[in-house]
């Protein structure tokens, strides 16, 4: 993610608060909760201050680390043209893999698996399918023009699987 968050922020280098966030958006990370976002936010609020972090780099950070949980840096009222560039920045870094090379994109889809291990087949098939159902649902996956060439691959990855995962056993 640091590698896209570079790439994308181009010449003008990333701040402190699209850093921070870049490394600390799944400082909580459970998969069986649902607001690892929410609380990697709350861990932000609590420990960066006590580090030194100004109090708006601090704010900064736990609304990108937030905006992660959906991966749409668009408010619903709002205008896309609108759209906070950090945010859209962070969101489509973090899902810049699904435009990956199939075979990078099936190694990506097996860890994602894995760190779900304590569900069943059942379980994990209903839920991830629902997730990718969301992605393919959205009219685009990226916001950042340089991601748009990802789009289609992207869509022909996430379209692979949910087949994988809707096809009888």
């Amino acid at each position: 993610m640091l590698a896209w968050i570079d790439h994308l922020a181009g010449p003008s280098t990333p701040g402190p608060a699209l850093e921070l966030a870049t490394w600390l958006h799944d400082i909580v990370y459970d998969a069986t909760r649902r607001d690892n976002e929410a609380a990697s936010g709350r861990w932000s609020e609590q420990h960066l201050p006590r580090l030194g972090v100004e109090a708006v780099t601090v704010i900064a950070v736990t609304r990108l680390t937030l905006a992660t949980a959906d991966h749409d840096p668009v408010p619903a009222d709002a205008d896309v043209d609108k759209t906070d560039r950090d945010t859209a920045i962070l969101v489509d870094a973090d899902l810049a893999i699904l435009g990956a090379p199939p075979d990078r994109y099936a190694r990506y889809a097996l860890d994602v698996r894995s760190e779900y291990g304590s569900l069943t087949d059942a379980q994990w098939s209903s839920g991830r399918r629902r997730v990718l159902e969301g992605f393919i649902a959205r009219q685009r996956l990226y916001h950042h023009p340089t991601l748009a060439p990802l789009e289609r691959q992207a869509r022909r990855n996430l379209s692979s699987e949910l087949a994988r995962l809707t096809r009888p056993a």
